[in-house]
């Protein structure tokens, strides 16, 4: 991303994220090495895990780092007609329906 997307003030997020990225990580280090399932019970590393990965996806929205964040700001605004344009368009619809009486 552009680093101008990015205030001072977004520092706390951003460490956020990068915090919920490390303990994503440590949660799913630990269950590949234990495993989700132990002593018949399921692992508390699950839950870090998916706890860990919503503040990820929040943390993204928050920073407009997710894809569908992403997508608006890459639409360009739509120019406003003139009224020239919007005149000409109104004069070429004009017969081309065969609603109007002669």
């Amino acid at each position: 991303m552009d680093p101008s997307q990015f205030a001072p003030s977004d520092m706390t997020l951003l460490v956020g994220l990068a915090r919920s990225i490390v303990a994503e990580d440590l949660a799913v280090a630990n269950l590949s090495r234990e495993g989700t399932v132990i002593d018949g019970k399921l692992s508390p590393w699950v839950t870090a895990k998916e706890k860990a990965h919503r503040e990820i996806i929040a943390y993204t929205h928050k920073l407009r780092l997710s894809p569908m964040a992403r997508s608006h700001a890459l639409l360009k605004p739509e120019k406003a007609m003139s009224v020239y344009d919007r005149l000409a368009m109104e004069m070429e619809g004009d017969g081309s329906d065969g609603d109007e009486a002669h």
